[in-house]
């Protein structure tokens, strides 16, 4: 019973601890000299889709409505997932401005004060703003809202201003959201080589009366020991779930045994209470997962009261 137990548990683990990968497609877009993976659930679209390609119609749209907004609007690529409403942007257009990758702190600083304004004369309201370096290039990030939520990644590379732009129609992103716009930018590929060498800013040197010979030297903590450390406080996150949603299963059954059913069940009587009880459980927790997003609560949660039943069978029987 303990191995069954044991092996129940790390089956547990392994089901909750591993997330279901998603397939991603690689697309090119010529035109713009840069390649992007994309989820394979969503619609996407290129200005050399066919006039009769079915998902235009599936999707209630037309062919002519469709390149007007590419053409309008500068895109070159739509992505559109219709079950979380919200589509994916790239946009391009031809610029004067310097390559980001060129520029140092202040000049990256003055890029993205000049896309917050560029943002907020097209009515739209800033709420966050940052930098975001991909292999060596540079994107100034904003967040900004107005009858929709925006994430958008901005880099200028060899004479374009490249946009690649999340937009939620329902007004609000969310982190994990967040978390895979992130995943898909950072899959972003430039076709052409540099035009020049990068040239990123020098720390100013400190002058020798500046040093302190007594002063302990700096250790700098790595990416690696970083994403160590968001790996160990994810796990222990999960670990914490796992444990609640545990007792949550356990202790109503546990009152059921001792109030309830005084000196417990038979056999099979325990057998049909544990069954029905799981169910009931998992769909329990399905609807909060589905119910509460913000919680950011996975769905293989919904497993833990099917694989918990023989200890609710052990629980409830006499």
């Amino acid at each position: 019973m303990k191995r069954l137990f044991l092996f129940l548990l790390c089956a547990l683990f392994v089901i909750c601890a591993v997330p279901a990968q998603a397939t991603n497609i690689s697309y090119k877009i010529d035109s713009v000299g840069i390649s992007i993976a994309l989820p394979q659930e969503m619609y996407v679209f290129t200005r050399q889709v066919r006039p009769d390609d079915e998902r235009i119609s599936a999707l209630g749209l037309t062919y002519e409505a469709l390149m007007s907004s590419f053409e309008s609007q500068d895109m070159y690529l739509e992505a559109m997932d219709t079950e979380a409403f919200n589509e994916i942007v790239v946009i391009s257009e031809p610029t004067s401005d310097i390559n980001y990758y060129e520029l140092g702190y202040d000049g990256l600083y003055n890029a993205a004060i000049a896309e917050e304004k560029s943002l907020e004369a097209a009515g739209r309201k800033i709420k966050s703003s940052d930098l975001f370096e991909n292999d060596d290039i540079d994107f100034v990030k904003t967040v900004s809202v107005s009858n929709d939520c925006q994430v958008q990644y901005t880099t200028v590379y060899n004479g374009k201003k490249i946009k690649i732009r999340l937009i939620d129609f329902d007004g609000k992103i969310t982190e994990d959201e967040a978390e895979s716009f992130e995943n898909i930018v950072e899959t972003v590929a430039f076709a052409a080589p540099p035009a020049v060498e990068p040239k990123k800013e020098e720390p100013e040197k400190p002058d020798d009366a500046q040093i302190e010979t007594s002063a302990e030297p700096q250790i700098a903590t790595s990416s690696a020991e970083s994403a160590a450390d968001a790996g160990v406080d994810k796990l222990a996150g999960l670990l914490i779930i796992i444990a609640i949603a545990i007792v949550i299963c356990t202790v109503p059954a546990l009152l059921f045994r001792f109030v309830f059913a005084g000196g417990g069940m038979s056999r099979g009587g325990a057998k049909v209470f544990a069954f029905f009880y799981s169910a009931a459980m998992a769909v329990l927790f399905y609807y909060a997962v589905t119910r509460y997003p913000q919680l950011h609560l996975s769905i293989y949660l919904c497993i833990i009261p099917v694989l918990w039943s023989f200890a609710i069978y052990k629980i409830v029987k006499r």
